[in-house]
């Protein structure tokens, strides 16, 4: 754990950066009562500060399948569609015991409530530069059809009420495959339109490897001829 450093309205806000330390296997599952718990009180805090969120990913997926909490789920997922209003209240938040853990800008925020209680907020935002911006919004960074976020409706929830997309099954089905009703364990799910998957996993990664190749090179050659 280390310490970093927002600038927000000109002013530093420091916050404890969890981000190497926040995997799978050293989270623990939360239970439904600190779920339910904890979107309660998202729902109340994020009233206050005008701020509309909506469930996503395995949250969204346990609400609509299960009625509940997918078992063994380490945290809720929502996301948000306002980063900036979000980043001006990080202070706000922290004040009210949101204990920012993982900022990632343009991708995600993580907050940590207790030991037991951690949410994911997500980012839902137009893509800057991408051939598929013209068809697809960036939620966590990932491609997904702007047409599963053209309207929303309430979803009851572990005993209250929030928001999801309009057609929740499916932008499910999109995320998890047709066969997304039956629980699975182990499977690799890729959240985004193909094209955008194969050239964030496979293709960037080679042409940022041989970028830092050619900058290594010139910096040992350069060194040399000194």
């Amino acid at each position: 754990m280390k310490l970093s450093t927002l600038i927000i309205d000109g002013k530093p806000f420091v916050y404890e950066d969890e981000r190497e330390d926040i995997t799978y296997e050293n989270l623990s599952p939360i239970s439904e009562d600190d779920a339910k718990a904890l979107l309660e009180r998202t729902q109340k805090l994020f009233a206050e500060i005008g701020l509309p969120f909506y469930l996503a990913f395995g949250t969204l997926l346990g609400a609509v399948r299960d009625h509940g909490m997918i078992p063994g789920d380490e945290d809720v997922d929502v996301f948000v569609a306002d980063e900036s209003r979000l980043y001006r209240h990080l202070p706000f938040l922290a004040e009210n015991g949101y204990n920012l853990c993982r900022a990632i800008k343009g991708k995600m925020y993580s907050f940590r409530v207790n030991q037991n209680s951690y949410i994911d907020i997500y980012i839902l935002r137009p893509f800057k530069f991408a051939i598929w911006g013209l068809t697809c919004y960036s939620l966590s960074e990932k491609a997904v059809p702007k047409k599963y976020f053209k309207g929303y409706r309430d979803i009851e929830f572990l005993g209250g009420v929030y928001q999801c997309p309009e057609e929740p099954e499916k932008l499910l089905e999109f995320w998890y495959g047709k066969t997304w009703r039956k629980p699975v364990s182990g499977h690799k799910f890729y959240y985004e339109i193909k094209p955008a998957y194969y050239w964030h996993s496979h293709v960037q990664p080679v042409i940022y490897g041989i970028i830092k190749t050619l900058i290594g090179y010139r910096y040992w050659k350069h060194k040399i001829k000194r």
